[in-house]
């Protein structure tokens, strides 16, 4: 599973053309696949992880400029998007190969499970959380904040 963090100052999301809403300060998150996470058992608990991780996680500047807030401390928001191109391997020719990414059906699963995991816990925390559609035509209009950018491989 890899996953690039980005803070924003906005985003917003639309999805086979259907606008899904927007964000202020926040994060956008996108979440790929790959085929090894087809073999792995222990979703529920990679995901809690993932979820505390993320709400927690302290990349937004306090009063003196360090990175110290979350974005529960700031009430701030987030965009989750499936994004299977994470994996995509440019070393050879000059058309990315996909084959490390996780079959479509598998990784919508795990995409879904995910998504529903972020949703219980943005609400309980009534943070502003919007998510894409997996295998959907979406665009993200983001504002990179700092930029500040974090890939994270599990």
């Amino acid at each position: 599973m890899r996953m690039i963090i980005q803070r924003v100052s906005k985003a917003s999301l639309t999805v086979n053309g259907e606008d899904k809403g927007f964000i202020n300060k926040g994060l956008v998150v996108y979440v790929g696949f790959s085929n090894a996470d087809g073999e792995r058992c222990d979703w529920d608990k990679v995901f809690t992880k993932v979820v505390n991780k993320l709400i927690g996680l302290r990349v937004f500047p306090d009063k003196n400029g360090k990175m110290n807030l979350s974005i529960k401390d700031i009430r701030g928001g987030m965009v989750l998007v499936s994004n299977f191109t994470l994996y995509a391997d440019i070393s050879r020719g000059k058309r990315p190969s996909f084959t490390e990414a996780l079959k479509p059906e598998l990784a919508e699963k795990l995409y879904v499970r995910l998504e529903q995991m972020f949703i219980h816990a943005m609400e309980a925390e009534k943070l502003p959380f919007i998510h894409g559609t997996f295998g959907a035509d979406m665009e993200i209009d983001a504002v990179s904040w700092g930029p500040v950018n974090i890939v994270w491989d599990l």
